[in-house]
């Protein structure tokens, strides 16, 4: 039975009463009925999360809290809108209670929520902003390192190997060894510029030598020229065992990618200029 056959009935029964009865039943039930449907409506319509907010508004702290997490807890059928307005309500409050930590777990899950949300300092209180940039700098720190997680890892051992083999040490380098791949790289240049400075000598010592009319003066350059022959031969032998080393160790280094070690050399303006050399691990 609807509103208005309520009243109707109501009416019907109410002529047939005597007066002060006729007036009792005529105004009570329609205030009664009218009533439980109000009551009805308020529940139905009851925004909590808007109480939420006027709460905090209101200072009243604890009572947002409350409420906020009570409501949280049917999430499922809250928009992803008011869960988001309540995690910063949330966020809010517990900065106005003075805890920091739970206002940035809630200003992550806000985050989650909307990872482009942010707060216009011109309206915000600045206490409340800079612990919501703690939070969204939490927030990106954690989902680079899930990324990281998630991201499988390469063998680098084929690429390290295909550089070695164009010259030594590079495949270090770049699998992260950078202290082993930058002294192999190093010890390579110095052979090969020790075959080249070898073999000029040799070439200048040998022309001498053939040109050279006194037999005292010819066995000096022959000892010479052989010394910058067999010199280069063991410059030829070692930049070959370096190079043979180098594409081994690429081929057997671990399949991941390390950060490996490097080389920092910093100046530190001071009352006395420091010159430091810094290994770091």
């Amino acid at each position: 039975m609807d509103l208005f056959s309520c009243l109707k009935f109501q009416a019907i029964r109410a002529r047939k009463a005597s007066p002060p009865r006729r007036i009792y039943r005529l105004i009570l039930p329609p205030c009664a009925t009218l009533s439980l449907w109000w009551a009805l409506s308020a529940a139905a319509f009851a925004d909590p999360v808007s109480d939420v907010v006027i709460l905090y508004d209101q200072g009243l702290f604890q009572e947002a809290e409350l409420l906020a997490l009570r409501t949280l807890q049917s999430a499922d059928s809250l928009a992803p809108v008011d869960r988001s307005v309540l995690h910063r309500t949330l966020g809010f409050t517990y900065v106005a209670m003075g805890e920091n930590e739970k206002a940035k777990n809630q200003f992550m899950a806000w985050l989650d929520l909307d990872p482009l949300a942010k707060l216009d300092s011109v309206y915000i209180s600045p206490k409340i902003v800079t612990v919501f940039r703690e939070a969204k700098a939490d927030y990106q720190q954690r989902n680079r390192e899930l990324r990281k997680a998630k991201t499988p890892a390469t063998d680098v051992r084929r690429e390290a190997a295909v550089r070695s083999l164009i010259f030594p040490g590079w495949g270090q380098v770049h699998a992260g060894y950078k202290t082993k791949g930058y002294s192999l790289a190093a010890s390579e240049a110095l052979l090969l510029g020790a075959i080249v400075f070898c073999q000029l000598q040799y070439d200048v010592k040998r022309d001498d030598y053939l040109s050279e009319r006194d037999p005292e003066r010819m066995q000096n350059l022959y000892d010479d020229a052989n010394n910058f022959y067999r010199a280069r031969n063991a410059s030829i032998g070692l930049a070959v065992g370096v190079y043979l080393f180098s594409l081994y160790d690429a081929l057997h280094l671990p399949p991941q990618k390390q950060d490996g070690q490097s080389l920092t050399l910093s100046c530190q303006p001071r009352l006395t200029s420091l010159l430091s050399l810094t290994w770091r691990f």
